[in-house]
């Protein structure tokens, strides 16, 4: 035995339309899918949260020797063969609120659980949250508009509403084991089935037909309202409260138009206008197009949808540049509303920072006080840089070095001169040619090593030359 509970959302009045069109909204879906093994643990599948039935259970689903059970069972088999485009055979299904009317009970889980005194309850809660994930809601600027509540909408009434599912299906098996002393007839379960199919199927609508229907209807009552309203004189003839008012007027001082009451009263007024109106009253008071109605308010509300999802995809192309400024736009909107966030955020960064460094001198912000802790950083600065000057003072010794010096015994750079004669002199005696690279002087040091180089060329080169 599998018993089964589910929450869904669909934009169709549930109530007003049945399950059969409820299912059929464009925007139908399931949204929490509760269900038990025989006396196993509960388990719930979150849909709307991506999570995804177990396969074996999509495989039971349809599995003929697997019975499903449910409270209203056509609900559960009815969505669930719309949502995973599956036939459910109502031969492989029990329904407990059929088993609970079989015994003379109600066809409410609440009421036949409270009827039970059971110990296990329908959670109070549920009518609640029902509305708000299960229908559509009203747009405001509260809500920013949405017209639909979705799980992030309401976390903690989204884990309510899970732990509310489960709970039915806990209830119902609580029922069902208590029903099961009595069981149902084999035969009333294969009506039950029969009826099933039967309501599965549908009907066909001759649209033409109703839509006269209740035409003609309207024309006829406002032929009505409009003789009533020139014995009456009335706004609105066919308003209790105005014409009990007309009536008492007429010596009549009655509390109700029901339908036994105007039918009594017609056999005891004299007056042919109150008589006539009377009678008025028993025509626009006939429901006998109510069926229409019904079956045009389906047909309407399943058109409307489909009408509204093409209309919607055909509109996409013409949208999508705008839907891209709007994203763009509210990327810019976070921005800027953040501002203050990040200014905030920034300013006690800056704070901690000077905990630890006190080294920010910012034009605004918490170190606009320098003045008062500067002195103090660059005296334990300097200190810290005179203990340290040998260390720097060696890496740019080494760097101080980084000379280039090559002899040139043949040639010696002449300078330019007007004067031949001098030049062929110049020319005549031997030198070197200096290149210094990178020479940075730092101490006296510096000079000394220079001077050293210097001298140990000068005795190369005089070496060269046979001197001393």
């Amino acid at each position: 035995m599998l018993a089964i509970d589910v929450e869904t959302y669909s934009s169709i009045d549930l109530v007003k339309c049945g399950v059969y069109a409820y299912k059929e909204s464009v925007n139908f879906e399931i949204l929490l899918f509760a269900y038990a093994y025989d006396d196993n643990p509960i388990e719930i599948i979150d849909l709307a949260c991506a999570e995804k039935l177990p396969q074996d259970v999509i495989e039971d689903l349809t599995n003929p020797k697997v019975i499903k059970t449910a409270f209203n069972s056509n609900f559960e088999r009815t969505c669930l063969s719309k949502y995973l485009s599956k036939p459910m055979p109502p031969e492989q299904w029990r329904c407990s609120a059929v088993h609970s009317l079989e015994l003379g009970l109600s066809t409410s889980l609440d009421k036949v659980a409270k009827c039970m005194n059971l110990e296990q309850q329908k959670m109070s809660e549920g009518k609640a949250l029902l509305r708000y994930f299960s229908m559509p809601c009203k747009p405001t600027k509260a809500n920013g508009g949405r017209t639909r509540n979705l799980p992030q909408h309401g976390i903690e009434k989204w884990e309510i509403f899970k732990r509310y599912c489960k709970q039915d299906v806990e209830v119902e098996r609580t029922i069902r084991k208590k029903l099961d002393r009595y069981p149902v007839v084999e035969n009333e379960w294969r009506l039950w089935a029969l009826d099933q199919r039967i309501n599965d199927g549908g009907v066909k609508i001759d649209k033409l037909l109703a839509n006269n229907a209740i035409k003609f209807d309207e024309a006829y009552k406002n032929q009505k309202i409009k003789e009533a309203a020139a014995l009456t004189n009335l706004e609105n003839p066919n308003s209790p409260s105005q014409l009990k008012k007309w009536l008492q007027t007429k010596g009549l001082k009655i509390e109700s138009l029901s339908k036994e009451k105007v039918k009594e009263l017609l056999g005891e007024v004299e007056d042919p206008s109150v008589k006539r109106v009377l009678e008025l009253r028993q025509e626009l008071s006939k429901t006998s197009v109510k069926k229409y109605e019904a079956i045009g308010s389906v047909r309407n509300s399943i058109e409307s949808g489909i009408n509204n999802a093409l209309n919607y995809l055909a509109g996409l192309p013409g949208r999508a540049w705008s839907y891209g400024a709007d994203f763009v736009n509210g990327i810019v909107n976070g921005i800027r509303s953040a501002v203050g966030r990040v200014e905030d955020a920034v300013s006690a960064l800056a704070a901690k920072i000077r905990s630890y460094l006190h080294f920010s001198v910012p034009d605004e912000g918490p170190l606009t006080d320098y003045e008062k802790w500067m002195p103090d950083f660059m005296a334990g600065l300097a200190e810290g840089i005179n203990k340290s000057k040998h260390i720097v003072a060696e890496a740019v010794n080494g760097l101080s070095l980084d000379m280039k010096v090559n002899s040139n015994i043949a040639e010696m750079a002449v300078p330019a001169s007007n004067n031949s004669k001098e030049n062929e002199n110049l020319k005549n005696k031997n030198g070197f040619t200096l290149h210094i690279e990178n020479f940075i002087n730092n101490t006296e040091k510096d000079i000394e090593q220079l001077a050293y180089e210097l001298e140990f060329y000068r005795q190369k080169i005089s070496m060269g030359k046979g001197g001393v």
